[in-house]
């Protein structure tokens, strides 16, 4: 037996045992009333180092996608037009890249930290944001706390997010967003998926 949800992104690389596990969180698979594109980390760290495959990377270039992040250039470009055709808001997200934003004993990882080099979290040239799109800095791992962006979609109405993520950032804002909205669509072919 399939449904939509089984049907989804994650077909190719979840077993249908752990389908089965989560089968309590089926849920019809659709864009609901109201949708905003959130374009979250599509800052150029995510694609340093090259067309390359990210284990290659991992030792100069620790948050690189790699291969995957270039793959998904195409499709991310088709999903802005997209969203642009339809007269979605668009949202980004980046990281805030101030010094006196980034308290040096506060990390999420034990990852050493390179220094921050504010190249790192310009958005790639490709999906350069409009006059009209808002860009939200983050000091943070997740875009959902610490920041407005829950008020600008509060005030827009909107109440379909529809994600963009990186592989950096995708798994724990999915969690981050059904707090905010029961209706909620992730873009399966723009996902840049490292783990694949």
């Amino acid at each position: 037996m399939s449904d939509d949800f089984e049907n989804h992104c994650w077909k190719d690389i979840v077993t249908p045992d752990v389908l089965e596990v989560y089968s309590c969180y089926r849920r019809k698979v659709f864009i609901g009333a109201s949708p905003a594109l959130l374009a979250i980390d599509l800052y150029d760290v995510v694609y340093r180092g090259g067309a390359r495959p990210p284990a290659e990377l991992a030792k100069t270039h620790p948050n690189s996608c790699g291969e995957y992040a270039f793959a998904a250039i195409e499709p991310t470009k088709r999903l802005f037009a997209a969203a642009r055709g339809a007269g979605l808001p668009i949202f980004y997200s980046t990281g805030d890249a101030r010094a006196e934003s980034r308290p040096s004993l506060v990390t999420a990882t034990k990852r050493n930290k390179p220094p921050v080099d504010p190249a790192d979290y310009a958005i790639r040239p490709e999906f350069k944001p409009q006059p009209q799109d808002v860009v939200i800095t983050k000091q943070r791992a997740s875009v959902f706390f610490g920041t407005p962006l829950i008020a600008h979609l509060t005030q827009l109405g909107v109440q379909t997010p529809i994600r963009w993520a990186s592989t950096s950032c995708w798994r724990r804002n999915a969690a981050s967003t059904a707090a905010f909205s029961p209706t909620r669509s992730t873009c399966s072919t723009c996902i840049i998926n490292t783990w694949t």
